[in-house]
Formats: structure tokens, sequence, C-alpha cells
């Protein structure tokens, strides 16, 4: 009896700490790996977040990725995403899933951008979300709208503005702005800066260095949880396997692995 209570008691606890979590971390339940590895870019770091980075990619892409949080296996997100840049309307789109049976939150977004100049562009991101968890009476239903610009200055240095949950069915969600630049500083490196303000100021910063041809080392730091982080990828033919760890003082290490394939 008493084992069977306290079962309970540790699975409404556990589902509440998710409920926190999805405020905490915000409507994105998983950044891109590269994204992630740089210190949680937003502006300019993947097409995904960022959907105005789009026309500016060459390459279409599919992959799947798998996040986890503080090593906590109920907070798991696997993560289904499509990038399709083309002509006429760039699209991207993905699904993410996390959570377990009692609690589960699913999120479907697509992003449609178009190249307004030859060196500006505009997205916007559409987001529905749907949780399902036992201490409600009912299953939760969500629109979301992100916005998202980008100018490239010259070959070397790139301008970005994201702007998350501008429009939004559910109040206690904040919206979040953000700008970012990225420098080219030689053929083998680039540098991510980031300003933004979401309950708060806060800044990243990232740096993804060329080592070998084919192979990528990421590192990053975001201030708004005091995390650094770094990353791997390497680029086979069609294929790009990558992975990235994220560090907290406190709640200890996440982590996030996936590949992707090239579309022809």
């Amino acid at each position: 009896m008493k084992k069977s209570v306290l079962k309970k008691i540790k699975k409404y606890l556990l589902i509440s700490l998710l409920n926190v979590t999805l405020i905490a971390w915000g409507e994105n339940p998983a950044s891109s790996l590269r994204a992630f590895s740089l210190g949680d870019l937003r502006a300019l770091s993947d097409e995904l977040a960022n959907p105005a980075l789009l026309p500016f990619s060459e390459q279409k892409q599919i992959g799947v990725s798998v996040y986890n949080r503080f090593q906590m296996k109920e907070l798991n997100t696997g993560t289904l995403f499509l990038k399709y840049p083309n002509p006429r309307l760039d699209l991207g789109a993905q699904v993410c899933v996390f959570g377990f049976d009692d609690f589960r939150r699913t999120q479907i977004q697509l992003g449609f951008s178009k190249k307004v100049f030859s060196d500006f562009s505009v997205g916007i991101n559409l987001r529905y979300q749907n949780v399902f968890s036992i201490l409600e009476e009912k299953t939760q239903h969500d629109l979301f709208s992100d916005i998202g610009l980008y100018y490239r200055l010259n070959e070397a240095i790139c301008l970005a503005f994201n702007g998350q949950n501008l429009l939004k069915t559910q109040k206690e969600q904040p919206a979040g702005t953000c700008f970012g630049l990225s420098c080219l500083v030689s053929k083998q490196a680039i540098f991510f800066s980031e300003a933004g303000y979401e309950n708060g100021f806060s800044f990243a910063v990232g740096l993804e260095y060329e080592i070998l041809e084919q192979f990528l080392l990421r590192c990053g730091y975001q201030s708004r949880s005091k995390t650094p982080a770094f990353g791997i990828a390497y680029l086979w033919k069609d294929w790009t396997i990558e992975t990235g760890f994220a560090l907290h003082s406190v709640l200890g290490v996440s982590s996030q692995i996936g590949v992707s394939f090239n579309l022809h």
C-alpha cells in the first residue's frame, strides 16, 4: 500500500517537473544539434529555429535526433526534421515528441521563408502543440508563431533577428527576441554572438572550427543557464553524424545525438 502511494507521489512530482521544464526551456523542445553545441544559439545557427536562413542554404536535408536532459530518460525529446530550400518557397518542418505515457508533449512545426533581395530574407514558423497529462482533465492544444530576418552584409559578416512566440494561444509562454551576428574568422572558423530578451536579458557566444576537411568542432556558452556546451560533427558523403553536450553546474549533463542525410 505504501509503495503504491509513494509511486503515485513520485509520478505526480515528475509530471510537475516536466511542466516546469516546458516553461523554463521555452516552447522549442530541443535545439538543433548545431545550435545546442554552440551555446543554444537561435538567430543564426539553424534554419529550423530561424527560417529566414533557409534561402541561403543550398542543401536539402532530412534527419533525426534524440535530446536527453540531465541524464533522465523521462526528459528525452525525439525529433524528426526536414529542410527543403526551394527557389519558389523555402520549407522547413519538424516533429518533436517529449515525455512518456503519463505526460507527453507533441509539437509539429512548419517554417516558410523567401529571399526578398539578394542579401536579405524573411521567414515565419508556425507551431501546433498537443500536451497530454494525467493530472489534467483534457488535452491542451496551442498554436505559436515566430518570425525571422536574415541579412548578409558581405561574405564574412551576417546579421539576424529571431522573434519567438510573438503570436500564441498559451499566455504562460513568454515571447522572446534575439539578435545575432556571425563572422567568418577564417576559412575554417566561424564566430557567433547573440543577445536576446526572454524574461530577462541573455547572451550567447559560439565557435565552429573545421579541424579536418570532414570534421567539425563546436563550442559555446549561454548566459541564461550559465551553461558551457561543446560538440562534434562528422561529414561523410551525404551523411552527417553529430553529437553535443551541455554542462549545467547544478543539474548536470545534457546530451544530444543525431544523424542527417542530404537529399538530391
